[in-house]
């Protein structure tokens, strides 16, 4: 008898701490070091942002609750693919829409959301192990204390700084704003990585979902303790980088960014899209289009509350686990993701967050303990070890529901057999992680294909548009 049968069963093992573990890493992770810099860019100041990240928290929270009361209802396995094939009844006239639904919904995140975001995670993993050294210095992003200078000026050429980065800058506009550069005239173009810097990342961000999807694949237990360490890792970590933002507040002059007020890079200055409308540049379609991709951004990092209820079946008691773990996870998650936030803002102004280089924690740490002009590498590597666990422990996580999900796929015929095959000694749904993570390993090559500039930033857009859908 092959030891891959259907005949097997899951274990309800995880208790209320294991859960609560589960909402952690799956939500904590790469968002809030990668896709802060792409939602402050469409925001016109660090007041605006800031309440971004607590309003999608909040967001995320009701979401949560609406999401444990489903879990009760239907405390099995399979999360909203298993709500989905309740939306209809079973009418004599249309008796296959529930299941029409639900197969969609079930392709989509085989296909495109759950391999994409796997991807972006090992991507993230790989930005901050392998950039930061190979990068040198951040950007030199202009500062907001300093008129343009007449250098800068130039009528739509462009100027190449001693890193050989390309910065485009327009003289008509730029002579126009007198105290503070707009997000558009910084550097246009970040450090452009050679093909040898794309090749790393991508063969480290496959390796990155290999190795986790061993460990899923080879004991529960294992990956039972091995998500719990990795998310109490996450938690102190976030803790020290806020303890240091706190610190440096404290100790050092006010940030401008920090500052309540409307002049120049305080938090409620408007100057950015005040002098775009002045161009005719923004009007309200064109906010509504910046809160929305803004909403994408951080609906992203917050993402992770439903994917809980993909593995329900394993969860003992969930009637009352769940709800008690979204509870304790999402309040704490926003004041992590909103300290962090606010951290990166007490070294930094508005114009120069969005202008530095994607490893941001790596320019707060450097920045909070004093090294302004040179890169200190002992804090690239520990900043670098710290966010690569993080996002270890989300895409540990992720794969962990997210073949759940697949392998409940199987049980309304919505799968191949083999994919909701369980090992019978590993207990564990082999064929659906090793299917799951060849997906994600050719979304892991997108920096290497010449049509994606940001390659993290395209997939974090795809799979939030798809998934909203």
């Amino acid at each position: 008898k092959h030891p891959i049968t259907k005949m097997a069963k899951i274990e309800r093992g995880q208790n209320l701490f294991n859960t609560f573990n589960l909402f952690i890493g799956i939500m904590v992770g790469s968002g809030i070091f990668i896709t802060a810099i792409d939602l402050a860019e469409v925001l016109p100041n660090s007041g605006v942002t800031i309440s971004m990240w607590l309003f999608m928290g909040l967001y995320s929270l009701l979401g949560s609750i609406c999401f444990s009361e489903l879990g009760t209802c239907f405390p099995d396995s399979g999360g909203d693919f298993l709500y989905l094939q309740q939306l209809f009844p079973k009418l004599s006239c249309f008796p296959e829409v529930s299941d029409l639904i639900a197969f969609l919904r079930l392709f989509i995140e085989l296909f495109v959301i759950r391999p994409g975001t796997h991807a972006i995670f090992g991507l993230t993993i790989s930005e901050y192990m392998i950039k930061p050294f190979m990068a040198g210095q951040e950007e030199n992003a202009p500062t907001s204390a300093t008129t343009v200078p007449e250098s800068l000026l130039l009528d739509a050429e462009s100027q190449t700084n001693n890193n050989n980065n390309t910065c485009e800058w327009n003289r008509d506009e730029i002579a126009n704003t007198s105290y503070t550069v707009p997000y558009e005239y910084c550097c246009t173009d970040r450090q452009q990585d050679t093909q040898k810097t794309k090749i790393l990342v991508v063969l480290l961000a496959i390796f990155m979902n290999l190795i986790f999807t061993l460990i899923n694949g080879y004991s529960i237990n294992l990956t039972k303790n091995l998500s719990s360490v990795l998310s109490i890792g996450k938690i102190i970590v976030l803790s020290c980088i806020i303890l240091l933002g706190l610190k440096t507040f404290i100790v050092n002059e006010q940030s401008q960014a920090l500052t309540w007020g409307n002049e120049a890079e305080q938090m409620w200055d408007w100057t950015r899209w005040k002098y775009s409308y002045s161009l005719g540049q923004v009007g309200a379609t064109t906010i509504l289009a910046a809160f929305v991709k803004a909403s994408y951004q951080a609906q992203w990092s917050y993402a992770g509350w439903s994917d809980i209820n993909y593995c329900l079946g394993e969860i003992a008691n969930p009637s009352r686990n769940l709800p008690l773990s979204a509870l304790m996870a999402l309040p704490l998650v926003t004041f992590l993701y909103t300290g962090i936030i606010c951290c990166f803002y007490s070294v930094m102004t508005h114009t120069e967050f969005i202008c530095g280089i994607k490893a941001t924690a790596t320019v707060f740490a450097e920045r909070a303990l004093g090294y302004f002009n040179e890169p200190n590498y002992w804090i690239r590597g520990v900043i670098a070890i710290s966010v690569s666990m993080a996002n270890a422990g989300v895409l540990h996580s992720s794969l962990f529901a997210g073949s759940r999900l697949f392998q409940a796929g199987y049980k309304f015929n919505h799968m191949p057999a083999f994919m909701g095959g369980i090992h019978t000694v590993h207990k564990t749904p082999i064929p659906s992680l090793f299917v799951l993570t060849a997906i994600s390993i050719f979304y892991c090559t997108l920096p290497l294909w010449p049509i994606f500039e940001d390659p993290i930033n395209a997939l974090v857009n795809a799979t939030c548009f798809i998934y909203f859908l």
